[in-house]
């Protein structure tokens, strides 16, 4: 479906790849400013602006809440475990389009996922309003560097839908003339 179809699907994307400076490369061209260095960060501002269409934020264990509102205070690690034929299209995704991308680089071994991975929250403020529209979580390998993940997080209104919803966008690249904002990283 394109963004044209449907608007509140749209996001950052990138024109080549993605890697480690697409959030600077995103938050330039959009003329947002980076925040970044809060040991309090989150996910979310604020947790209960979910609230509405039946979904009740008092009701979620308030460890999930802190979570999104404090996500730079908790540790996260992966161990990868890929068995029989399943340990195949990984590893066929990794070599054919993450590395060329910068992104998605997925452990597809133990000894490489238990180094772990660097955790980086930050957020995108737009200096004129004070607005800040999304948080960021780049997470890479601590032994290659390489990204694992570059996602973006918003609170979104879906059409049709009563409440707020969380958005979140792993920038992907796109045909160019899909969309006319689409900053990347250089070459």
């Amino acid at each position: 479906m394109r963004t044209s179809e449907a608007s509140w699907l749209d996001g950052p994307a990138g024109t080549e790849r993605i890697g480690p400076r697409f959030h600077e490369a995103f938050a330039g061209e959009a003329g947002l400013k980076i925040v970044s260095g809060d040991p309090h960060a989150g996910l979310l501002p604020d947790f209960d602006a979910l609230a509405g269409g039946g979904f009740d934020p008092e009701k979620v264990h308030p460890e999930v809440k802190r979570f999104y509102e404090r996500t730079a205070r908790y540790g996260l690690d992966v161990t990868p475990e890929w068995r029989g034929l399943l340990r195949y299209p990984p590893r066929t995704l990794i070599y054919l389009v993450s590395r060329t991308i910068k992104q998605l680089n997925l452990p597809t071994g133990s000894s490489r996922a238990d180094a772990g991975m660097t955790s980086e929250l930050f957020r995108l403020s737009d200096p004129a309003t004070g607005k800040e529209p999304y948080a960021c979580w780049l997470r890479r390998s601590k032994i290659t560097g390489e990204v694992g993940y570059a996602g973006f997080y918003t609170p979104c209104k879906l059409p049709g839908r009563e409440g707020r919803f969380v958005k979140v966008v792993f920038p992907s690249t796109r045909r160019l003339g899909d969309r006319a904002h689409a900053p990347g990283e250089p070459s």
